[in-house]
C-alpha cells in the first residue's frame, strides 16, 4: 500500500510539473493549482531563498570572534557588525521570499462542497485567508533577513503582520519570540519583556520552547540580570540542540556562577566545556576560567598542563592567554611576586584586548597594594587597549589619569621624598628598606631577561613553523618571513652594521681610529681648561656682579623648591581626594611641612593634617595641629575656621564658592569674553588660598591676555606653566604646543581650538567624577524623611533674586502663619543656581505646599525659573556633589 501511494504522489507531481500556465488556469483556487503553488514555492524559490539565508548566517558567524573576557552573547550571531558581510545574502532570501507571496498566494476561496458543509474542519479551512502553506513561511524568512541586515524595526513590522495573519497557530509564537529578540537588539527592552510575558503561556508549542529560553536568557544578560538568566539556560539544555551551541550555553553557565561567586558550579561547568571536546579556542579560555575558580590539588595539575601548552608550537599565538591563566594560579595561590611575573609575561606576548585585560590585572593588584606608582603604567595599557564598552572602563580610566597625574608629582619633586623618609628611619629599618630595594632592583633584571629569552623562544617557533611552511625546493630569502627573522638575530648580536664588504675589520679600524681621536681631543680639552682658569684666576668680578650672580641662585634655587613644595602639596591632595588614602595623604603632607616649614602651603598642610587626623581617629594630632596652626598662623582664613563651631560647613561653602567662579570663567573662557575672564582669573588668585586650579587658571588668563591684546608677549607665562607646573600634564601639554607654535613663527588660534580641547577633557574628568560619587552612593526614596522644595534658575535670564524672595517670603507668611520656611540660594552649576526652600517634614508635605505655590502663580512672573522638584534631605547633598539633574531625573520619574 505505501508503495502504490508513493507511485500515485509521483505521478501527481510529474503531471502538474508538466503543465504550464496555458494548460492550467493558476487563478482559480483548485487542488491543481493548489499543488503547483506550494510545490515550486517550496521546493524551488524558498529552497534557493533559505539556503542563501543559512550562508548568510553561516558567514556571521564565521567572523564572530568572541570576547571571553565577559559574559559571551547568547547568540552566536548576536554581534551587529558582522552582518554586513551577510547583506546580499539577506538581500537574496527576500527577494525570494516576495516572489512567493506575489506570484504564488492563493486568497481566492476553493469552489464550495455542500456534502462537506457540516464538517468543521472543511469549514475552518475554507475560511482562511491563504491556501498557499509557504506564504506564511515566506513571511518569516523575509522577516528574519530583514533582522539580519539590521533592520531590527522593520523586521519587527514583518513579524506583527505574521501575528495578525497567523493569530491562533502555532507560528503566532514564533512570530512573537522573533519580535522580542529583535526589540532587544534595538534596546527596547520594556516593549522586549511584555513580548516574552505575552508568549510564556500555558499554548506555547514544545517546539518553540527552548527558543523562548534562549531569547528570555539573552534579554537578562543584556539586562545586567545575570542570576535571572541561570534557570533559563538550564531548561534550554535539557531540549536537544547542537554540540556547538550547549558548549556555549555551558561556558556562559560557567561565566555566570563564577561571577556570582559560586566556583564549584563554575568549575563543574568549565570542566564540562572542556570534556566536549569545544573548539580550540573555547577550550584555551575554558582551561583560562579554571585557573581562577579551582582550589587544592587542581592548581598544580593545571600548572604542568599549561607549562606544557607553551612548549606546544601550535601555541605561538596563545601565548598570551597561557601566561594570563599562570598568573592566575599563582594570585590565587597568594603568590603575589611569581603572579605578577606571568601577567608580565602575558602583556609580552599579547595585543589590543588581552593585554588590557592582563595589565588591568596587574593594575588593580599594585592599587589594593596601595602601590600607586607602580599601577600607573598599567592602568594606562588598560585604558589603552581596552574599549569603553568594556565593564568598570570608566574606572579603569580614572585611576589611569589620576596615578599619571600623581606620578608626574614624583618625577618634579625627583629623589627628595625618598631622601626624607629615609632620614626617619632607624639603622635597621634603613638595612631593610635598601635591601628590599635592591631585591627589586635584581628581580625586575630577571623578570626582563624572562621576558627576553620568552620572546627569542617564540621568535625560534615561529622561525620554525615558517620553514615548515616553506617547501624543501624554495631559496631562503625567497622567504621574507625568515629574511626578517635573521636580520632580528643578526641585529641582536652585532647591532646596526654598515652593509659593506669586510665590515668586521672595517668597523674595528673606525673604533680605533675614533679611541686615537677621542685621547687627542682629551688632551687638548684639559689645555684648554687648564688656560681658561688661569684666565679666570687672573680676572676679578666686582662685588656688584658677584652679588647679581648669587642673587640669581638664590632666585633659582627658591623657584625650584617653590615647584617642589607644589608637587608635594598637590600629590598629598591626590592621595586625599582622589585615591582617598588618608593615610599616604597625611605622610605626605607631614613630610612636606617637616622638609619645608612656613611655605605658603603651610596654613594648608596644617588644616588638611588636622582634617585627617581627626578622620583617621588621632584626635591628640588634631588638636596639636590645630594649636600649631591658631599660634602661628592666626590671620590665616584657618583659623577663623577652626575658631567658629560651624568650620566645616563654612570650608564646603569656601571650596564651593571657589569651584564655582572657577566653572564660570571656564564658560566665559570658552565663550570667548576674555575680558570678564581676566577680572575672574585675579579675582580666583587673590582671594582664595585654595591653589588646586592654579594651573589651569593662569593658562586661562594667559591665553586670555594675547586675545584682548595681540602685541602681548605670553611666552614667560607659557614657560612659567611648562617649568613650574609641569605636575598639571594637561596644562603643560598645552602650554608646550602653543610655545612649539610660538617658536615656529606659527599664528596659533588661542580661542576656541585651545577651548574647546580644555572643555571636552574637563567634561570627560566630571563624568568620571559622578560615575566614581554614584558608585559609593545612589538616590534613595525616603518620603518621610526631611525634604525641601527647589526652583531652578537660568542664570542666562537675570532672574531678580532679590524680588523672587520677597515674593515667596511673602506667600510663606500670608498662607502659612503657624509654618517656618528657610529661603536661600546656592549656585549649582554653570547655568544653574538654586533657591531652596526648607522646611517639609515629609515628602506629601512638600508637594501639599508645591500644588498651593502653583495656584498662587508666582511663577508666571519669572520666565528664568526652569523647573522645580520636591527632593529628600540626602539626596539634595548628593545632587550638588554631581551637579547635573541628568541622574536625578531619572530617578525622579520612576517616583
Amino acid at each position: 500500500m505505501p508503495k502504490i501511494r508513493f507511485i500515485h504522489i509521483a505521478v501527481i507531481m510529474l503531471l502538474v510539473s508538466s503543465c504550464s500556465r496555458t494548460t492550467l488556469n493558476l487563478k482559480k483556487n483548485s487542488w491543481a493549482a493548489r499543488t503547483y503553488h506550494n510545490t515550486t514555492s517550496k521546493y524551488n524559490i524558498y529552497f534557493n531563498g533559505d539556503e542563501s539565508f543559512k550562508e548568510g548566517i553561516q558567514a556571521i558567524e564565521d567572523k564572530n570572534a568572541d570576547d571571553y573576557s565577559r559574559v559571551l552573547p547568547v547568540f552566536e550571531d548576536g554581534i551587529h557588525e558582522n552582518y554586513a558581510v551577510a547583506s546580499s545574502n539577506m538581500e537574496y532570501a527576500i527577494t525570494k521570499s516576495n516572489k512567493i507571496i506575489q506570484l504564488h498566494s492563493i486568497k481566492k476561496k476553493p469552489p464550495y462542497n455542500p456534502k462537506k458543509v457540516k464538517d468543521p474542519e472543511y469549514r475552518k479551512w475554507r475560511n482562511q485567508e491563504e491556501f498557499n502553506k509557504m506564504v506564511d513561511d515566506a513571511y518569516m524568512l523575509m522577516g528574519k533577513a530583514t533582522f539580519y541586515k539590521e533592520q531590527f524595526l522593520e523586521s519587527i513590522g514583518v513579524f506583527n503582520y505574521v501575528t495578525l495573519k497567523y493569530e491562533g497557530e502555532d507560528i503566532w509564537y514564533l512570530a512573537n519570540l522573533w519580535i522580542a529578540r529583535a526589540y532587544i537588539e534595538a534596546g527596547w527592552m520594556y516593549e522586549a519583556e511584555n513580548i516574552l510575558t505575552l508568549v510564556n503561556d500555558d499554548k506555547l508549542p514544545y517546539q518553540y520552547k527552548q527558543f523562548y529560553n534562549i531569547v528570555s536568557a539573552d534579554y537578562r544578560i543584556k539586562m545586567g540580570e545575570y542570576p535571572e538568566a541561570v534557570p533559563f539556560l538550564n531548561d534550554a539544555l535539557e531540549e536537544h540542540m547542537p554540540r556547538h551551541q550547549k558548549q556555549r550555553i555551558k561556558f556562559i553557565l560557567g561565566q555566570i556562577h563564577q561571577g556570582m561567586g559560586d566556583n564549584d558550579l563554575a568549575y563543574d561547568y568549565y570542566k564540562s566545556v572542556i570534556r566536549s571536546f569545544p573548539p580550540y579556542e573555547m577550550e584555551l579560555y575554558a582551561r583560562i576560567r579554571l585557573t581562577e575558580v579551582m582550589t587544592g590539588d587542581d592548581v598544580h595539575n593545571a600548572i604542568k598542563k599549561l607549562n606544557k601548552m607553551l612548549k606546544d608550537p601550535k601555541n605561538v599565538e596563545y601565548k598570551g592567554q597561557i601566561y594570563y591563566a599562570l598568573g592566575n594560579i599563582y594570585n590565587t595561590m597568594n603568590d603575589r611576586r611569581s603572579a605578577i611575573d606571568n601577567y608580565r609575561l602575558s602583556m609580552a606576548f599579547s595585543k589590543d584586548l588581552q593585554k588590557g585585560v592582563t595589565s588591568k590585572t596587574i593594575a588593580e593588584l599594585y592599587w589594593a597594594d596601595r602601590d600607586y606608582l607602580g599601577s600607573q603604567s598599567y592602568y594606562k595599557e588598560a585604558k589603552e587597549n581596552l574599549t569603553e564598552s568594556y565593564p568598570n572602563y570608566q574606572e579603569i580610566s580614572y585611576r589611569s589619569d589620576v596615578t599619571t597625574e600623581l606620578t608626574s608629582y614624583y618625577d618634579v619633586m625627583g629623589d627628595t621624598y625618598r631622601e626624607y623618609r629615609i632620614s626617619q628611619m632607624s639603622e635597621s629599618e634603613k638595612r631593610e628598606f635598601l635591601a628590599k630595594e635592591k631585591e627589586a632592583e635584581k628581580r625586575e633584571k630577571e623578570i626582563k631577561e624572562l621576558i627576553d629569552e620568552a620572546n627569542s623562544d617564540a621568535e625560534k617557533e615561529q622561525e620554525y613553523a615558517d620553514n615548515k611552511k616553506t617547501s624543501s625546493g624554495n631559496w631562503y630569502f625567497y622567504n621574507e618571513k625568515l629574511v626578517e627573522s635573521g636580520k632580528r638575530q643578526f641585529e641582536k648580536q652585532w647591532g646596526d652594521r654598515p652593509l659593506t664588504d669586510n665590515w668586521r675589520r672595517i668597523v674595528s679600524d673606525e673604533i680605533n681610529h675614533i679611541a686615537d681621536a677621542e685621547e687627542d681631543n682629551t688632551t687638548n680639552d684639559n689645555e684648554t681648561i687648564t688656560q681658561i682658569s688661569q684666565e679666570d684666576t687672573a680676572s676679578q668680578y666686582s662685588q656688584e656682579e658677584i652679588a647679581a650672580m648669587f642673587a640669581k641662585e638664590q632666585e633659582e634655587k627658591a623657584a625650584s623648591n617653590k615647584t617642589i613644595v607644589d608637587a608635594y602639596f598637590n600629590a598629598a591632595m591626590n592621595y586625599q581626594y582622589d585615591i582617598e588614602d588618608y593615610d599616604k595623604a597625611l605622610e605626605l603632607y607631614e613630610a612636606l611641612e617637616a622638609q619645608y616649614p612656613h611655605s605658603p602651603h603651610s596654613p594648608d598642610n596644617y588644616f588638611a593634617i588636622y582634617n585627617l587626623s581627626n578622620e583617621l581617629g588621632n584626635t591628640q594630632k588634631a588638636q596639636e595641629t590645630k594649636q600649631k596652626l591658631l599660634s602661628e598662623y592666626s590671620e590665616s582664613n584657618y583659623a577663623l575656621i577652626l575658631t567658629d563651631p560651624n568650620a566645616q560647613d563654612i570650608l564646603a561653602q569656601d571650596r564651593t564658592k571657589y569651584n564655582m567662579l572657577y566653572e564660570q570663567t571656564f564658560a566665559l573662557f570658552v565663550k570667548g569674553e576674555n575680558y570678564k575672564v581676566l577680572s575672574n582669573t585675579k579675582q580666583l588668585k587673590t582671594e582664595y588660598r585654595d591653589s588646586s586650579l592654579q594651573a589651569k587658571i593662569l593658562l586661562m588668563e594667559a591665553l586670555a591676555t594675547a586675545k584682548t591684546n595681540p602685541y602681548a608677549d605670553i611666552r614667560p607665562q607659557l614657560e612659567n606653566l611648562s617649568k613650574n607646573y609641569a605636575y598639571d600634564t594637561e596644562v603643560k601639554a598645552q602650554a608646550d604646543n602653543i610655545l612649539s607654535q610660538l617658536g615656529k613663527g606659527e599664528k596659533i588660534a588661542l580661542g576656541g581650538s585651545a577651548a574647546n580641547t580644555l572643555a571636552e577633557r574637563r567634561n570627560e574628568t566630571a563624568a568620571i567624577e559622578r560615575q566614581r560619587i554614584l558608585e559609593k552612593q545612589q538616590f534613595k526614596y525616603e518620603p518621610e524623611s526631611r525634604h525641601y522644595m527647589i526652583l531652578v534658575l537660568v542664570d542666562s535670564m537675570n532672574v531678580n533674586k532679590n524680588q523672587l524672595q520677597y515674593d515667596v517670603a511673602k506667600f510663606n507668611f500670608n498662607k502659612f502663619l503657624t509654618m517656618d520656611f528657610d529661603l536661600s540660594f546656592v549656585q549649582f552649576n554653570m547655568e544653574n543656581t538654586l533657591m531652596i526652600i526648607n522646611g517639609f517634614s515629609n515628602e506629601e508635605e512638600g508637594k501639599w505646599y508645591r500644588s498651593e505655590f502653583n495656584a498662587n502663580g508666582i511663577i508666571n512672573n519669572y520666565d528664568g525659573i526652569k523647573k522645580m522638584y520636591i527632593i529628600s534631605e540626602e539626596n539634595f547633598r548628593l545632587l550638588l556633589q554631581l551637579q547635573t539633574f541628568e541622574e536625578y531625573n531619572s530617578f525622579d520619574n520612576k517616583h
